[in-house]
């Protein structure tokens, strides 16, 4: 049962980096996708408290 353990866990360990190539990309582009998203939509409320 360790060893099943162990084995999952190097498995996890060294798939992470195929993960990050894969999804790294994706994520990094929705993320300043919303940044932007976020930043007009404060402005557009700024505009309408003044």
């Amino acid at each position: 049962m360790t060893m099943a353990l162990l084995i999952a866990f190097l498995m996890g360990f060294f798939g992470s980096p195929h993960c990050l190539g894969m999804c790294g990309g994706i994520v990094t582009a929705f993320g300043l996708s919303m940044k932007e998203l976020v930043q007009q939509k404060n402005a557009a409320s700024l505009q309408l408290t003044i």
